[in-house]
């Protein structure tokens, strides 16, 4: 009696390696994350796609590209699956997401916040592009948003100085050597200011998060933009007169309106008092 109403279920874990994939990038990282093998990835996507009758990734290219079809599945794939998680779901409390960059002991202090005001908040730290998905997909209550570009619609907003930074015995060639980070906003504000500039620069070091990029900075294979509060006591703050200058970052609260009350409203005032640079 199941086989009967097959093509007109979509089954959830399918949606989800599919959200996956695109969240990763890539089949292998997709199949990484939730325990299973490439070739049960690619029999859910090939499943995916009979049940809904049309390509859903762009043959042909390296990189994860969607058809129109594909992101029309995305988008609503990513609403079931926040429905679902919602549903079964044993907690109540407020979802909150958190940059890597705010990891650490920013973390700590906002966690300690919510605790002494006996606030029940659930923890999700992860890559910008990543909590913005999640939180457009409502699987987020809320979340601290970080750009190279100012907030209009945040609920509370703030600035972020940032600066060059480098170990403290890098001399500087007439070519800067930049270690990147790739989809971080700090690496879009550093970007604004080198191609702004006349000053020649190389991408020494690509890094997938800021620990990465740290490392390869304490190791002297270049330069990085990093938030003043932030730099370690060994790297050194660049002030050479020929370094481009930086906009601070940009941070933003974003909240689900339909939670507005004032259990929010108090996670809202701990989140802001424990990632807020002090004199703001």
């Amino acid at each position: 009696m199941q086989r009967r109403y097959e093509s007109e279920n979509i089954p959830i874990e399918v949606l989800r390696s599919f959200v996956t994939i695109l969240d990763t990038g890539s089949f292998t990282k997709a199949a990484t994350v939730l325990g299973l093998t490439q070739s049960a990835i690619s029999a859910q996507v090939k499943r995916l796609q009979r049940l809904l009758g049309d390509e859903l990734f762009v043959r042909g290219v390296t990189n994860i590209t969607l058809t129109d079809r594909g992101n029309f599945a995305s988008e609503r794939a990513r609403r079931i699956l926040a429905l679902n998680d919602e549903l079964i779901s044993k907690s109540t409390g407020i979802r909150l997401g958190l940059p890597t960059l705010h990891g650490g002991s920013l973390l700590r202090a906002i966690l300690q916040r919510c605790k002494r005001a006996g606030l029940d908040v659930h923890f999700y730290c992860d890559s910008i592009p990543t909590l913005r998905k999640r939180f457009e997909a409502g699987q987020l209550d809320i979340i601290l948003d970080l750009s190279s570009d100012p907030w209009p619609d945040a609920e509370a907003s703030w600035t972020d100085p940032v600066a060059w930074v480098s170990a403290q015995d890098l001399a500087l060639s007439p070519v800067l050597p930049f270690v990147s980070w790739p989809g971080s906003p700090l690496q879009d504000i550093a970007l604004r200011a080198l191609n702004q500039s006349s000053l020649r620069y190389e991408v020494a070091v690509v890094a997938s998060d800021l620990p990465s990029q740290l490392e390869a900075v304490t190791a002297g294979l270049g330069c990085a933009v990093v938030p003043v509060r932030g730099v370690p006591k060994d790297l050194k703050i660049r002030r050479d007169h020929f370094l481009p200058k930086l906009s601070p970052m940009h941070v933003g609260i974003r909240f689900n309106r339909d939670l507005d009350g004032p259990e929010m409203n108090a996670v809202i005032a701990c989140l802001k008092a424990g990632a807020e640079p002090a004199g703001e």
